[in-house]
């Protein structure tokens, strides 16, 4: 069994059942099988994630 995930997106520790958040979470063998290397193409399996590149030449809006 897996170790439990903890959250810390309201300030202290949680467990993920927890958290009122909706929450994706993804094991490094699941990012190795899909060849997985950085988090722009994580955005292609979770519903709802988008990245956006930024740079000093391209600041988000």
């Amino acid at each position: 069994m897996a170790p439990p995930i903890i959250v810390t997106a309201q300030l202290r520790e949680q467990t993920l059942l927890e958290v009122p958040l909706a929450i994706t979470a993804c094991e490094g063998e699941f990012l190795d099988r899909f060849g997985i290397r950085d988090l722009e193409e994580v955005s292609r399996f979770v519903p709802g994630f988008q990245v956006q590149n930024q740079s000093p030449n391209n600041p988000a809006s």
